[in-house]
């Protein structure tokens, strides 16, 4: 059986439209690599601050991962792993 699959074009790049099951599966999957981070950032003693300066990035945005709002991408996952003084398959481990 073919699946119909829907491309919404922003600017040069295609995107998929999600499904709505898709979608939940994204936000549960945002929301478990929240947690692993929070975790891994308690245990480190950091708060968001001390990481998002210790990794180049805005506390806002290290906030906004823990809440699952936004899901990084392997090269941030391996700066936070860095910033966290710990392995990124450590972190890569748990998320699975």
């Amino acid at each position: 059986m073919f699946t119909l699959q829907f491309f919404v074009i922003a600017g040069n790049m295609a995107h998929k439209v999600l499904t709505s099951r898709e979608k939940n599966d994204k936000e549960r999957f945002a929301k478990k690599v929240g947690a692993i981070m929070q975790e891994a950032r308690l245990k480190a003693g950091l708060t968001q601050e001390e990481l998002a300066d210790k990794a180049d990035f805005h506390r806002t945005y290290i906030g906004f991962i823990e809440q699952g709002v936004y899901s990084p991408n392997l090269y941030t996952l391996s700066k936070l792993a860095k910033a966290l003084r710990v392995k990124l398959s450590d972190l890569l481990k748990k998320i699975d």
